[in-house]
């Protein structure tokens, strides 16, 4: 594929998380069991640790491996599955090696030789099915409180984005309906923007001169510039050949920016594949034909659209999960990269699998670790894009063009993965990510070799051995939304400390004369003895009978007992008697009884478990480098996440929004409504 840009200067100038592949839905894993075997060992690649022994478990969608005493469990996506090899027999069992499109090594040792090779044919035969309809994503239906059917299929819009661009308000390009039914070219969208100036048979005879009849078209506008980036195929020139619709065609997207002189044609080829296509009547632009026309051959093989999609993706527009999003949709998918091909779906030509877009993937990461806070997303976004590229749980990456999509019905029969993200949005949010960051235009990247990282989180996620254990991105997240909870926390109390003036007065002399000093704070001593007479008396004027009386740490009044508060502050001498303030009418302004504020603030934790000590979850499972650990915002405890999977509104938060809780905790909610 080539690249044809208008002008240059503007445009460059200047063991797997379960919540990716989560398996709550309506079905069991167990009613889709699919074969068991005992005694199965799962070996360590590099040997750093004793095999387990444990339970291989095949459902129609999983390799599960749980061990002996259930404290570890490996889940592995038959989708996810690159290859099998059955290895030499050893003296303890038969090895399977099994080797994954997420960069995933594993190796079992089956006891039964027999038992190995059921094993082996039948995780060939569900990693490789021979039809889409076989895949998973016609089949996933999870509960409708975690997935809404059709939501994340309209994200992006066409029109609308080329309208963002304002490459239509600008005059110079329109849109054309001439492949509404896919007739002109079948890899391209309906929708597509070319300059204003063409004729429908200009276009038809450039599409008829083009490989598959990707003639150029309009994919990113630079407002500013009005620098472009139009895309094409190599052209069906050979030696001599020409066509005058094409030269005109080109000649019309050149005079669309007057402040360039030269169209730059960018062919991502060797220069000697481009001559050796010329030989089968391909090749590139003859030079004598096309007017003003520069070339530059980039020498990359095989890599389509990720060097326009890395451009566009640091304009200073596509910070954004949802603009990313939009990219991907746009770029990748609407204008035909052959995910079904290139992922290796189904059982097809071998030489058609490549890793252009975990290419993409890992490009975009290499541009956020050097502008960390531009960007809104983590690096757990970019490899849930990567995974489910190939899992197929979602019907997103599904198909090699638009038609395809369109022709399977994928936004009736599946679920978007957009949708999915977006519903676990949260997930995904770069801590670091400040707005003004995202604001200052063109980034520009370092691109010498000295500044491309080894990305350990996607190639080498599974060695445990080689990640810290405790993940500084995890942390961050975790102050963020402790932080995040106590100011909503804080909010309710300050609004309940409020409702406590106007019932109790604000007579701060008379309870430091009725309270004993030792029972008083610094902080409250020194407010005190800033009082002036004419506050204080003032204040007197106002107290209403209901007043504050102290009591001795451990103490009990009606049949409440005393002790050190533990958010910290010392309350112990200090207690407001729930008969005399339920005697007052309870507190102002409906902030309900005293039974009720104290549920309110007891149903927010206020300290959080620490991530450094957390080795499992309650429920036994193993956490590991890359598993995301998640906390209950009522009790602070730390789970995995299919032990978090409720959310709720707690009462002592001010904006009274569903948050993550356990299941405990959620019965124990639910128990009291």
């Amino acid at each position: 594929m080539m690249t044809l840009l208008s002008s240059v200067t503007g445009a460059l100038g200047a063991t797997v998380d379960r919540l990716f592949f989560s398996t709550d839905g309506c079905y069991d894993a167990l009613k889709n069991l699919k074969k068991k075997v005992e005694n199965v060992k799962l070996v360590d690649r590099l040997g750093a640790r004793k095999p387990s022994a444990g339970t291989l478990y095949i459902t129609t969608t999983h390799l599960i491996f749980v061990d002996a005493d259930r404290a570890h469990e490996t889940w592995i996506l038959h989708m996810h599955i690159e290859s099998l090899e059955r290895l030499q027999m050893t003296t303890i069992g038969s090895p399977l090696y099994i080797q994954c499109k997420t960069f995933q090594c594993v190796t079992l040792i089956v006891p039964r030789e027999r038992d190995c090779q059921d094993v082996y044919m039948t995780l060939q035969e569900l990693s490789r099915p021979m039809n889409l309809d076989e895949l998973h994503a016609f089949y996933y239906s999870p509960s409708a409180d975690t997935l809404v059917q059709g939501t994340g299929w309209t994200l992006y819009d066409a029109e609308r984005e080329y309208e963002r661009m304002q490459a239509i308000s600008s005059g110079g390009w329109c849109t054309s309906n001439i492949n509404a039914t896919y007739e002109l070219c079948d890899t391209y969208p309906k929708c597509i923007v070319v300059p204003r100036g063409a004729t429908t048979p200009m276009l038809v005879a450039s599409s008829m001169f083009r490989s598959r009849g990707r003639l150029p078209v309009l994919c990113y506008y630079h407002k500013e510039t009005q620098a472009t980036i139009t895309r094409c195929s190599q052209p069906l020139s050979g030696f001599s050949a020409r066509c005058q619709e094409d030269e005109q065609l080109l000649n019309l997207i050149r005079q669309q920016n007057p402040t360039s002189a030269f169209l730059y044609v960018v062919d991502t080829r060797p220069k000697i594949n481009a001559l050796a296509n010329k030989v089968a009547g391909k090749g590139y632009e003859n030079e004598s034909f096309y007017s003003d026309i520069k070339f530059v051959f980039l020498g990359i093989g095989n890599l389509h659209v990720m060097r326009s999609s890395l451009r566009k993706l640091v304009e200073g527009e596509l910070y954004t999960w949802s603009s990313l999003a939009i990219l991907v949709e746009k770029e990748w998918l609407s204008f035909g990269h052959k995910f079904t091909d290139r992922c290796g779906h189904l059982q097809s030509d071998q030489k058609e699998k490549s890793p252009i877009f975990t290419q993409f993937i890992d490009a975009t990461w290499q541009v956020l670790q050097q502008f960390p806070c531009a960007f809104q997303f983590n690096d757990k976004f970019l490899l849930a894009l990567h995974d489910h590229a190939y899992s197929c749980q979602f019907g997103t990456f599904i198909g090699n063009c638009e038609k395809d999509r369109v022709d399977l019905r994928l936004s009736d029969r599946t679920y978007s993965l957009w949708g999915y993200l977006l519903h676990n949005l949260g997930e995904f949010v770069n801590p670091l990510y400040r707005r003004e960051d995202s604001q200052m235009g063109v980034l520009k990247p370092n691109t010498s070799p000295q500044n491309v990282r080894f990305w350990k989180g996607m190639y080498m996620r599974f060695e445990s051995w080689i990640h810290p254990k405790e993940s500084a991105m995890d942390s961050l997240c975790v102050l963020k939304d402790q932080s995040c909870s106590l100011e909503d926390h804080l909010k309710l109390v300050s609004k309940r400390i409020s409702s406590m003036k106007v019932l109790v007065g604000k007579n701060t002399e008379q309870t430091a004369t009725t309270l004993p000093r030792s029972c008083m704070t610094d902080s409250a001593i020194s407010s005190v003895s800033g009082l002036s007479d004419d506050t204080v008396s003032t204040d007197v004027a106002t107290t209403p009978t209901c007043i504050l009386t102290p009591l001795l740490p451990g103490a009990t009044r009606e049949g409440a007992t005393v002790s050190e508060c533990e958010s910290g502050v010392d309350v112990g001498c200090l207690q407001v008697s729930l008969s005399t303030v339920e005697s007052c009418g309870g507190c102002a302004e409906g902030s309900g009884s005293a039974e009720a504020i104290l549920a309110e603030l007891e149903s927010v934790s206020v300290e959080w478990r620490s991530l450094r000590k957390a080795r499992t979850c309650p429920c036994a499972a193993h956490f590991e480098h890359f598993t995301r650990k998640y906390h209950c915002w009522r009790c602070g405890r730390i789970y995995c996440s299919r032990c978090i999977d409720k959310r709720l509104h707690l009462l002592g938060h001010f904006s009274n929004r569903a948050v993550p809780v356990c299941r405990n905790c959620y019965k124990q909610a639910q128990s009291t409504l």
